[in-house]
């Protein structure tokens, strides 16, 4: 963006600053100087400033918006170009707007306009821009463009045939712009057109249909503003890009289009001795609410690093137009209208900090205190699991929620009931699972369809249930592997080795009492740590190419909840020898007798020689006792050493 000395001057009659100041004030507090020019201008040697303008600060491609911020850094009075208050009259204009991108538009109609050559000084002034001079209005059109940052649109309004409109294209068309350039439309382009032909790619440029002339009487003056995306997606399509559309194309202030509109208005009936000859056509459905942002103060020293008294930052924010509430913390700091870029605390603090000037803040800015983490444990604990079942050669499978009524009914060992939707959008499929179990065997029969040879699959995901009239929802892991006869104590194997990953000293598999109708009722146990069961395990009646299926599931919350209560770390388990299982029988009055017992044998063989302990069968006896069989995994022993430990602990020798 370029801006005359001379213009900075007369909108801050009080700057005694140079060029050469104005440029470093304007660096260091965010707008890098691109240029500095000696111009001649208006009979009279000038100097010509540009500046870099970033793409959230629309407000400052424009005199006014850089005027701004050059009287906010040396703190001097701004004076706007004045304007007085439009006096309509009572005719209608036909407008209509059949978009929503139309964010705000204003429009009225001039008559008895004097269509003429610019006076020199406007001629000169485009030209500095790289504007050609076409005819008076359309230049003074022009020239409020490059002072407030809003473009406008002049159409002959008797050239106009019915309503004027705002809608999208939705057709191949070709048009021919003011500068003579052909641009075909495709489709989603935002024009304004009558019943006739377009008049303009809305927010780029217009057309050559109904264009400012000598021979025009009667203007319709129109300024608004769209949705940026559209404009951007727009310019991109037709490669078209203009002074307009680089403005439009960004988040402008709705609010300040009122200023900038009456600017126009009172520059052309002043300038071509026209007048008002309609009401003043606004549609604005996106009322712009006042920003007002709660502020700690003290925020500007913790990340700018240095010490900036509550006074100095109170002030430097008044010299910015933000007003502030300072009667307790935090601050209400209210965001003056045209700052669009505002939203944050922190935005409030880069205010400060950028006019206190960057080049005064330390190089090295202070360590920050560390953000809490408020991740879940189970979403974090999530990632470790995978990578440990994918390093276990498990592959992970995703899978949908919804499975037919009688699939839950044969996998279910909870004690929920089913939880049904309402206007399922398979009527095949109307209700949630109830176990992962139900989708890892869905997952089978597609395997088996596509003749995989192998099955070892895992799931993590939600399961869902109801509880009297209470709906559940719980994070299951679930696990289907096809095998040979070993497949079982394999997969209660990895269910062990996955707990004690996760941090569970004690595991127990007792026998199933809920077994689903899927399973073998011989071989299905209950995952138990602490006193809770935790999850499910059993042998599969169907089988994977000719192979024995097993299945496992646990409730990774339960999990997660223990472990947060037992507050046990998670161990790095490395097996350097074969696991050996060897089996004997316990009895036992009842499990927590039981559970007596397979406490005392862990505390007597140690963590370092067993891996997991498991009561595969359960046998009732005539006197009332239970008969248990228990099968001991063992870990760095050899064969003759593990059956030695065992015989001794387990009372056999």
């Amino acid at each position: 963006m370029k801006i005359l000395y001379s213009q900075i001057k007369q909108l801050i009659p009080s700057l005694a600053a140079t060029p050469a100041e104005i440029g470093e004030a304007l660096t260091m507090t965010g707008f890098m100087q691109e240029s500095l020019e000696m111009v001649n201008y208006n009979g009279q040697p000038d100097v010509l400033l540009g500046f870099e303008i970033r793409q959230n600060r629309p407000d400052c491609l424009s005199v006014i918006g850089l005027t701004r911020e050059i009287a906010a850094y040396f703190n001097l009075p701004f004076n706007l170009p004045p304007t007085t208050e439009l006096r309509p009259a009572e005719t209608e204009v036909p407008i209509r707007i059949e978009t929503s991108a139309v964010r705000r538009l204003k429009a009225v109609k001039l008559q008895n306009i004097s269509i003429k050559p610019s006076p020199q000084w406007l001629v000169d002034y485009l030209a500095l821009y790289e504007i050609n001079s076409i005819n008076l209005p359309v230049d003074l059109s022009n020239y409020v463009m490059l002072l407030t940052g809003y473009p406008s649109h002049l159409m002959d309004y008797e050239l106009l045939d019915g309503d004027t409109v705002w809608s999208i294209n939705h057709q191949s068309r070709e048009i021919t712009t003011l500068d003579g350039t052909s641009v075909k439309l495709k489709d989603e382009e935002l024009i304004i057109h009558d019943r006739h032909s377009i008049i303009a790619l809305a927010g780029i440029i217009g057309t050559d249909y109904a264009p400012i002339t000598e021979k025009t009487k009667i203007i319709l003056a129109e300024m608004a503003l769209y949705d940026p995306a559209l404009i951007r997606r727009n310019v991109r399509a037709l490669h078209v890009v203009t002074e307009a559309s680089n403005r439009l194309s960004k988040n402008l202030s709705l609010v300040d289009l009122d200023y900038a509109f009456n600017l126009l208005i009172n520059l052309l009936l002043d300038q071509t001795g026209g007048e008002i000859a309609s009401q003043v056509v606004e549609d604005y459905k996106e009322k712009t609410e006042v920003k007002t942002i709660k502020f700690e103060p003290q925020l500007v020293s913790e990340l700018g690093g240095i010490n900036i008294e509550l006074a100095q930052c109170r002030q430097l924010l008044s010299q910015l137009e933000f007003t502030v509430n300072d009667a307790q913390l935090p601050w209400e700091v209210t965001v003056p209208s045209y700052r669009t870029d505002i939203e944050l605390p922190e935005d409030v603090v880069e205010e400060v900090l950028r006019l206190y000037r960057f080049d005064k803040l330390p190089s090295v800015l202070p360590a920050l205190p560390a953000t809490l983490d408020i991740t879940p444990p189970l979403t974090k604990a999530k990632e470790r699991w995978r990578d440990w079942l994918a390093f276990q050669g498990w592959d992970e499978v995703l899978s949908w929620t919804m499975v037919g009524l009688e699939d839950n009914a044969l996998t279910n060992y909870l004690p929920w009931a089913i939880a049904t939707v309402q206007n399922a959008i398979n009527e095949d499929y109307p209700a949630l699972r109830q176990t992962i179990i139900v989708s890892l065997i869905k997952q089978a029969h597609e395997y088996a369809k596509e003749q995989v040879p192998e099955l070892k699959i895992f799931e993590l995901g939600k399961v869902f249930g109801k509880v009297e009239n209470s709906y559940q929802e719980a994070e299951h892991l679930g696990w289907l592997v096809g095998g040979g006869d070993r497949v079982i104590d394999d997969l209660r194997q990895t269910v062990s080795g996955f707990l004690a990953y996760s941090g569970v000293e004690r595991v127990y598999f007792y026998p199933a009492k809920n077994i689903p109708a899927i399973a073998n009722p011989y071989a299905a146990w209950e995952i138990i740590i602490g006193e809770e069961p935790i999850g499910f395990l059993a042998q599969l009646k169907e089988h994977y190419n000719d192979k024995i299926m097993a299945t496992a599931e646990i409730d990774l919350e339960q999990l997660i909840s223990y472990l947060q209560e037992h507050k046990m770390p998670a161990p790095t388990v490395e097996i350097t020898q074969k696991l050996i299982t060897l089996d004997a029988n316990l009895e036992a009055d009842d499990r927590r007798e039981l559970g007596i017992k397979l406490q005392d044998i862990e505390d007597k063989l140690g963590r370092e020689s067993l891996w997991s302990l498991a009561v595969i069968d359960e046998f009732s006896l005539p006197n009332g006792r239970c008969r248990y069989t228990i099968r001991a995994v063992y870990k760095e022993l050899d064969d003759q050493s593990a059956k030695k430990l065992h015989l001794q602990v387990f009372g056999l020798s």
